[in-house]
């Protein structure tokens, strides 16, 4: 079986809970076949010594044939 993957990034200011419009995005990939496989959480360096998290949500589908 062969699957194919996308990465989804979460808004940096997401904190502790997902609003509506994450939600219903979400949701869309879930209902054209995509399967939740994993998370990453990233920090990420910016200019002035800032860091910033990310979160990317990983999905995976079976290939179509």
């Amino acid at each position: 079986m062969k699957y194919e993957f996308l990465s989804i990034a979460l808004p940096k200011d997401i904190g502790e809970k997902m609003r509506q419009a994450e939600c219903d995005e979400l949701n869309r990939y879930f209902q054209d076949g995509w399967e939740f496989a994993d998370s990453v959480c990233q920090t990420v360096s910016a200019s002035a010594g800032r860091f910033y998290g990310s979160v990317f949500i990983i999905l995976k589908r079976e290939k179509k044939q």
